[in-house]
């Protein structure tokens, strides 16, 4: 035990965990714990803080322009000066709103905006899956979904909607959009979920009722049980709690989908048999067994064999594997595919860009050569958050998967396997689209298009506040933001 943290000894399974003391209450042997927090956090709030942020509503009390109001969009903590836009008045350029420069010691706070606050009955009342808005600060007009809390420091971290970058910000600063519901999970009854925790870590399963801790599921072949909603995750990687799997976790997550499908049996090269005259030979090929399951997660090399059959019986708790680690294998595969530089749509075969392509589709068109050109005038999007693990399996090596709306009646959405070869990247038709930079100096980055010109296959992006480029549509790519975006 250290001065905030508590090791606690789970009665169940035997393991340890390390809980901060503010997670905890203490009560007598007899009693039983509520899952939840407590209502009443033991620690004191920060002082409201008086200073002016960016995003203040101010009014000028002094100078030439007394009486003028607006909202703050710069300052700095080291200068006397603000600069604020003055939505009240007509603008008296033709550009609109302009910046006025004014001492902060004539101006005041007004119309301040409704922020989460603390309380005693309730502490604040924010929680991970909640969609919040920054209404002051630095971060100030980002937007996004509550990743973690951290109430003793009275802050919290969200991912922001556009480019999908962490942001830290105190509490006191954001306002409440919409809170997490288990309605946004519904649609997700009946379809295949993931365990990433508890007895059954390693399964796939599938989702028959919700509430407001737990989960009923059925691990294929097995009888239902209830398990907590943070130890299962959707297919697109979304906890049933409403936080999305990040960096290692999520990687891990996308190579444990990939071993829950049985995969072909890789076929090599056999030289020919020499046949020697009047002699017979007995050929004998081995067929692969088609009872092995999926690999669970394994930390150690000698663990990659092993495989489960979700239809045997399960043993819970007998499994000891760490689920997030990779091992020395996986690092030899990853260093020889950064030296892989050959192959069409490297950026795309890579794994340059992989963690952009976690949350975002790739818009692609498909070759005429494709399935006679079947799809020749439509546009696919790969999967996420593993573009080569869709609804219909692992893609063969060489191949992406993606998919596409059908233009039969019905409008079905169909799964398919597409060589990278009958690939290529998809202009954009229009601004407001969301592209990943494929060339130069910014490459890499996803931005929001500002100006779109068809005729000359040309795009303006806005980089930062004051830097903008012009860009080929062969530089760049379409992408769309996958649905745990728009949640």
């Amino acid at each position: 035990m250290t001065e905030d943290v508590f090791h606690v000894c789970q009665a169940a399974t035997k393991e340890v965990v390390e809980v901060s003391k503010y997670y905890l209450d203490r009560r007598p042997l007899s009693h039983t714990l509520n899952s939840c927090l407590p209502v009443q956090h033991h620690f004191e709030p920060p002082p409201d803080s008086d200073s002016i942020e960016i995003g203040d509503f101010i009014e000028v009390l002094d100078g030439e322009h007394t009486g003028k109001r607006g909202v703050v969009d710069w300052l700095s903590k080291n200068d006397s000066k603000l600069w604020f836009q003055d939505i009240f008045t007509p603008a008296d350029t033709e550009s609109g709103l302009s910046s006025i420069s004014v001492p902060k010691a004539m101006v005041q706070r007004t119309d301040l905006t409704q922020t989460i606050q603390y309380t005693k009955e309730r502490g604040y009342d924010v929680k991970p899956g909640d969609t919040v808005s920054v209404a002051r600060g630095l971060e100030y007009g980002a937007k996004g979904v509550v990743q973690s809390v951290d109430f003793p420091n009275a802050r919290l971290t969200l991912i922001c909607d556009g480019d999908r970058s962490l942001i830290n910000v105190q509490i006191g600063f954001v306002t409440k959009l919409q809170n997490v519901s288990l309605d946004s999970f519904k649609k997700e009854i009946g379809q295949e979920v993931f365990v990433i925790g508890g007895d059954r870590k390693g399964y796939r399963a599938t989702l028959y009722s919700l509430s407001t801790e737990t989960c009923n599921i059925a691990v294929h072949g097995q009888q239902r049980t209830t398990v907590k909603l943070h130890d299962v995750v959707t297919r697109y990687g979304m906890r049933l709690t409403g936080k999305m799997l990040e960096g290692l976790e999520l990687f891990s997550f996308c190579d444990m989908r990939k071993r829950s499908y049985v995969s072909p049996p890789t076929r090599s090269k056999t030289p020919p048999v020499e046949m020697t005259p009047g002699s017979s030979t007995s050929i004998t090929v081995p067929i692969p067994s088609l009872s092995n399951g999926w690999t669970t997660w394994s930390a150690s090399p000698g663990d990659v064999d092993v495989a489960h059959d979700p239809a045997s019986d399960i043993n819970p708790g007998s499994s000891t594997s760490a689920p997030w680690a990779i091992d020395s294998q996986d690092r030899i595969d990853a260093e020889a595919e950064k030296l892989s530089d050959s192959g069409p749509l490297p950026w795309l075969m890579t794994n340059e860009f992989a963690s952009k392509f976690l949350s975002y589709h790739v818009v692609l068109k498909v070759s005429p050569s494709f399935m006679g050109g079947r799809l020749n005038k439509r546009f696919v999007s790969t999967a996420c958050p593993d573009r080569f693990c869709g609804e219909n399996g692992i893609a063969p090596e060489g191949c992406v998967a993606v998919f596409c709306t059908s233009n039969t009646a019905g409008a079905a959405v169909k799964y398919y396997h597409i060589p990278a070869s009958d690939l290529s990247p998809a202009p954009p038709r229009k601004k407001n689209q969301d592209v990943l930079i494929l060339d130069g100096d910014h490459r890499g980055l996803i931005r929001t298009i500002a100006s779109c010109y068809a005729k000359d296959s040309k795009v303006k992006i806005v980089i930062t506040p004051t830097v903008t480029v012009t860009l080929r549509f062969d530089q760049i790519c379409l992408v769309e933001p996958s649905q745990t975006m728009s949640r």
